[in-house]
């Protein structure tokens, strides 16, 4: 098995130390092949911030499947380039599509998974229950949706912020998705500070990269997820949300 911490943003607007700390850090909570994801978001530096820190200095790396993934030999770590897309119903993160292919903002929770799905991608449903555009409720109402959704995050480090928020999607999935749909359960970070990323995980089985979204569904069970919440971090970004500094 390996640790796999998809969902993270690095610093503000993807600002980060240097490419190799962020790499320390990743291994040291990871370890030996493990697999850590950088969201890019919305417009401008943020929509790019996995490229960029794929191109910045610092140890040697090769690319993979197209630069979904850098491998850095040095550490024996893996970065994975993420998405967090902003849909009409919530927010949804993908991976596994090639550096240059974004999922379009605006579209409907369906649509923008099935659009991922179409084009080989990895497709999670972060912070569902979280007030920060969690799509739980919406999934509650239309579950056949999850036929679209390999991933669901029963745990998110930055939605322990909001009281009952991971609770209730540990509730969900276990009544709900467990058991009538072929949905893995999860738990990232979702940190926007390069400081706690990889504080959260979710054991993999050690696999091709080629099949992720296979390992994340097959991940039924609540052993193998690591869970540590990260309330300041989280209310440093809520803040910077509401006031825009």
């Amino acid at each position: 098995m390996i640790q796999a911490d998809l969902h993270n943003h690095l610093g503000r607007n993807g600002e980060f130390s240097s490419f190799n700390n962020v790499i320390d850090l990743a291994h040291e909570r990871l370890g030996d092949g493990g697999i850590f994801g950088i969201v890019n978001t919305g417009e401008g530096r943020s929509k790019e911030r996995c490229e960029i820190f794929f191109n910045s200095p610092g140890y040697d790396r090769d690319s993979i499947l197209d630069r979904r993934f850098i491998f850095v030999p040095e550490k024996n770590i893996y970065v994975a380039r993420m998405q967090e897309v902003f849909t009409e119903q919530g927010h949804l993160v993908v991976g596994d599509l090639p550096i240059g292919v974004y999922i379009q903002d605006g579209n409907s929770l369906e649509y923008s998974a099935e659009q991922t799905k179409d084009r080989g991608g990895t497709t999670i449903s972060p912070h569902p229950f979280s007030p920060m555009r969690g799509t739980g409720q919406y999934l509650n109402d239309h579950p056949e949706v999850l036929k679209f959704i390999d991933g669901f995050e029963t745990y998110n480090g930055s939605a322990a912020l909001f009281h009952g928020a991971n609770r209730k999607a540990k509730r969900f999935y276990d009544t709900v998705v467990k058991g009538y749909y072929d949905t893995g359960q999860c738990s990232f970070t979702d940190g926007h500070d390069e400081e706690v990323i990889a504080r959260c995980s979710t054991a993999l089985p050690k696999t091709s990269l080629e099949f992720l979204a296979e390992s994340i569904r097959a991940n039924k069970e609540e052993t193998g997820l690591i869970k540590k919440p990260i309330i300041k971090d989280a209310a440093i970004h809520a803040i910077r949300m509401v006031t825009g500094i």
